[in-house]
């Protein structure tokens, strides 16, 4: 489903082409929506879209009971 658009130029375009099927058809509401069946493929804008995933390492506990050399103190 699709929203009318909040541009008033698009949004004028759009309610003509629905006033081509419905006649009675004047002003959209907020609420008044389009279905994506009376879209073709070729209206939309193909976007790619790349989501990177930053994660912070966490440093890893060590099982066993030692302590290394580098982290004793003296």
């Amino acid at each position: 489903m699709h929203k009318f658009p909040k541009d008033a130029n698009l949004r004028r375009q759009w309610v003509k082409i629905v006033q081509v099927k419905g006649a009675n058809f004047v002003e959209p509401t907020e609420h008044s929506v389009i279905c994506n069946n009376h879209f073709s493929p070729d209206c939309y804008e193909k976007r790619f879209v790349v989501k990177m995933e930053l994660t912070k390492q966490s440093p890893r506990l060590s099982t066993d009971d030692t302590v290394s050399s580098r982290n004793k103190i003296g």
